[in-house]
């Protein structure tokens, strides 16, 4: 199983010239039920909260995320403390730190994002990995 960070979803709905394709297939893939993606749900706060979206844009964005293959996972007291472990430890921001907690809470062996404070960390018990890199670990993990 693996876990997205927020750009990939972002560079889905946003249609990214430069990382939309891989972001949708990605998520495709997951659609399809190839392979098992999850994300923490404060994915859907960050990808939602852009002051460029109106109401309406943020109303089907939240609509397209709900019907994507993947299962987003609930904060609980206990990703909370991992992630505050991993803050602590590894130097990463509050909300990068909650997405690689619920990410290896839920059993993720690897977190695919394009944040290069992320990249640039080793968390043992889970790769971190970038989108450019990601369907390379795709065929030989899953």
């Amino acid at each position: 199983m693996i876990a997205l960070d927020a750009n990939i979803f972002i560079y889905w709905l946003d249609n990214n010239p430069e990382f939309s394709d891989q972001a949708t297939a990605i998520l495709y893939r997951a659609e399809q039920g190839e392979i098992t993606v999850c994300a923490s749900e404060m994915v859907v706060m960050e990808v939602l909260s852009s002051p460029l979206l109106s109401d309406t844009d943020a109303e089907a964005g939240h609509a397209k995320l709900m019907a994507l293959g993947v299962c987003f996972e609930s904060m609980s007291r206990s990703v909370l403390l991992k992630a505050a472990k991993i803050r602590r430890t590894y130097k990463l921001g509050a909300m990068d730190s909650m997405h690689v907690a619920s990410a290896m809470l839920a059993g993720c062996t690897h977190f695919v994002t394009n944040d290069r404070q992320v990249l640039s960390k080793r968390v043992p018990g889970i790769e971190i990995v970038p989108l450019a890199g990601a369907s390379k670990y795709f065929t030989e993990v899953l």
